[in-house]
């Protein structure tokens, strides 16, 4: 594998972590994980909430159509009170170590959507997210 890529992860409160800080799921697939640097990527993300008590959600992650990432079986809400609110887009440099030098990065056609907009994965469509409600 490269290591020439950057790598691509979510970091993901839950029910279930283990200790104060959330997990982190890498995005990998085999030695194709990561990014290369001077090229475009489509990224689609996935989130489906558990039925509330139940560890039924879901969190998938495709890049260029390949599913990268798949947790199942998370429990985010016992109450039946969260909803997806708002989408956050966190590009982090970790630790407290200053970059080490300045870096770039570009976003570009950002769809959030309760339908599948991004590519297939093995000829098949994303999964349908569930409607929301009109409460």
């Amino acid at each position: 594998c490269s290591n020439e890529r950057i790598n691509v992860g979510s970091y993901v409160y839950h029910a279930d972590m283990s200790g104060q800080y959330g997990s982190t799921f890498r995005w990998t697939d085999g030695c194709t994980n990561g990014l290369v640097r001077n090229r475009w990527y489509t990224i689609d993300y996935y989130v489906k909430l558990n039925t509330p008590g139940v560890s039924n959600g879901v969190l998938r992650g495709w890049i260029d159509g390949n599913l990268v990432m798949e947790q199942t079986e998370l429990r985010f809400d016992d109450t039946g009170g969260f909803k997806i609110e708002r989408v956050w887009m966190n590009v982090y440099h970790g630790g407290s170590k200053v970059a080490p030098q300045d870096m770039h990065l570009f976003i570009d056609n950002v769809i959030v959507s309760q339908d599948p907009v991004g590519l297939t994965t093995k000829g098949q469509k994303i999964p349908n997210p569930p409607k929301l409600s009109a409460n």
